[in-house]
């Protein structure tokens, strides 16, 4: 187990430039999604009232030349966090990176039954090191996945405890959007990016039923993630794939982010 999952307790973390397993790009050895979200991030805030509260983070990355920064935004009456940010090459050379967003959701709230929606189109899986897999790889449309139990699987309804681990690869959105409804409270959580420039949203899937660590079955949850770059096996492989987003030396990238509480 490397640095992020020894230290993981779950929510939103940011990761930027390496997505997934480590790997080496440019001379610099990357860990598992490295490096923003093992970094400690500066803060500022720049409103506080009670129509309005925001906060700006910021970071400057060690192992590659990237600054980011982010506005964390809530406004009054709205159920809703909006966020703003921008990462920039520090470099006067062209740098590629993966980028994605790691979120993750479990008890109370997750629970077997919850439904997700979203205008993704297709389903990819493809082969991982995990010791047991629940599908088998290929590409498929969404929400059905072929098993190793020789079934089709709704992966949209989310099994009982205990059905094991495993992750897929949600593409082709229409819009950048998805919905996880609990019908047993009648909540729903959404979440909307920008999908020209997040295009894969990858669903990490931890149910239980596996012995090993780091989970030891202890585990009831998903991640749901939009991402650019693709698989989870790190920035060189998004690179040769070309999955990965190249941003020009000197220059900057910017997007928006919104999560809400219906």
């Amino acid at each position: 187990c490397e640095g992020f999952i020894l230290n993981y307790e779950g929510g939103w973390q940011e990761v930027f430039p390496n997505g997934g397993t480590s790997c080496i790009y440019n001379g610099a050895v990357l860990e598992q999604h490295d490096e923003v979200a093992l970094l400690p991030w500066r803060w500022n805030i720049k409103a506080c009232s009670e129509k309005h509260v925001a906060v700006t983070f910021g970071v400057d990355l060690l192992k590659s030349p990237y600054r980011m920064e982010k506005t964390i935004h809530m406004f009054q009456n709205e159920p809703m966090i909006r966020v703003e940010e921008t990462v920039e090459n520090l470099s006067p050379f062209d740098q590629q990176a993966m980028w994605g967003h790691h979120l993750a959701f479990g008890p109370t709230f997750l629970q077997p039954g919850c439904q997700i929606d979203t205008p993704a189109k297709t389903v990819r899986v493809v082969d991982e090191p995990y010791a047991t897999r629940l599908f088998v790889p290929g590409r498929y449309e969404w929400p059905f996945v072929l098993g190793v139990d020789g079934e089709l699987h709704d992966v949209s309804r989310l099994p009982d405890a205990g059905s094991g681990r495993d992750i897929v690869y949600l593409g082709d959105f229409a819009e950048g959007m998805y919905q996880i409804k609990n019908p047993h409270i009648g909540v729903t959580l959404q979440l909307n990016w920008d999908s020209n420039l997040f295009p894969d949203c990858w669903f990490w899937q931890e149910f239980g039923g596996d012995d090993g660590a780091p989970w030891y079955g202890r585990h009831y949850n998903i991640g749901l993630e939009p991402f650019r770059g693709f698989p989870t096996h790190g920035l060189t492989e998004a690179v040769t794939n070309g999955s990965a987003l190249t941003i020009k030396g000197l220059q900057a990238v910017s997007t928006q982010w919104s999560i809400a509480v219906i």
